[in-house]
């Protein structure tokens, strides 16, 4: 009995240190991007590697802006007014030459508001709850 204690508790601990360990290393990586009157501003958040790149899809198209250790953050102007899809990926270089070997991992996917669309949080639950009502 004193033996299946010991072995249960053992394996509880375990799984908590998993747990905490897998948590704690996955959130040193992060990106967000925030929508503006007629911009986006997209960083990547990245405290586990040395060496690493990032590039960023706009409604699937890639910018040309190349985030990095030394310019982790950037403005993409002159954006259209709307819902836009904002995919942020993350090459992770290794070595001397820190060249990339691995495929990219996607740090985020969402769709960021622009312009109007980005304005009154109020107002668009107001309209959600008219248009289930049928008053809109």
């Amino acid at each position: 009995m004193r033996t299946f204690k010991l072995a249960t508790g053992a394996t509880a601990l375990v799984t908590v240190a998993i747990t905490l360990f897998a948590g704690t290393a996955s959130a040193a990586r992060t990106a967000e991007a925030v929508g503006g009157t007629d911009n986006i501003t997209v960083s990547i958040d990245n405290t586990d590697d040395a060496c690493w790149s990032g590039t960023v899809l706009l409604d699937e198209m890639m910018q040309s802006t190349i985030l990095s250790r030394e310019k982790p953050s950037a403005v993409l102007g002159n954006i259209e007014a709307g819902n836009h899809r904002v995919r942020i990926h993350l090459y992770v270089g290794e070595g001397d030459t820190c060249s990339v070997n691995s495929p990219a991992i996607e740090l985020l996917d969402k769709n960021v508001a622009v312009g109007g669309a980005a304005g009154n949080p109020i107002q668009d639950l107001l309209d959600a709850g008219s248009a289930a009502l049928g008053l809109k």
